[in-house]
């Protein structure tokens, strides 16, 4: 029981950090400016490989957009960073071509990006599961190990002396 309440801590207090580490990641864009662009192509493809001895398949998007910035035309191949990674198929199905809004940095408009999808999404779902499996850490032990114990050994009932 104690392995199952580290496990579900473990893997929930994980998922809390990375939730709040990708929300800082992507806090740093949000300064960034928009503009209109336009969106060229979008395609999504699988790539295989083999981590230990189990095949592994991953989704990445890759998109084409160009926007223009203080008269000076700009293209780029970015979906927010941490979005092109692992990206499913429907999300990049989702996105089809034609005007989107393209984040870049004032600082150095080469620096661009669109979301595939809000993270705020992806973010709430991290949280989400997070907090279940502290949940689950926090209360399931203590109850199967409860369960256990009555199954193992059952309480004597009152007034049944007279059947051993």
């Amino acid at each position: 029981m104690l392995i199952l309440r580290a496990f579900s801590y473990l893997i929930g207090a994980g998922l809390l950090v990375f939730a709040l580490a990708y929300n800082s990641y992507s806090s740093q864009f949000g300064g960034w400016a928009s503009a209109p662009g336009q969106l060229h192509s979008v395609s999504g493809f699988r790539v295989s490989r083999d981590l230990a001895t189990k095949e592994h398949e991953s989704n990445y998007g890759r998109v084409s957009f160009s926007y223009v910035v203080a008269g000076k035309r700009y293209v780029g191949y970015r979906v927010l960073p941490l979005q092109s990674i692992y990206l499913p198929p429907e999300k990049v199905a989702v996105l089809e071509p034609g005007d989107i809004r393209i984040s870049y940095n004032p600082e150095a408009p080469e620096e661009s990006f669109i979301y595939a999808e809000k993270p705020v999404e992806q973010l709430k779902i991290l949280v989400l599961v997070g907090l279940i499996l502290l949940f689950i850490g926090y209360f399931v032990p203590p109850v199967l190990s409860r369960v256990v114990e009555y199954v193992l050994d059952p309480p004597k009932r009152v007034g049944t002396d007279y059947l051993d």
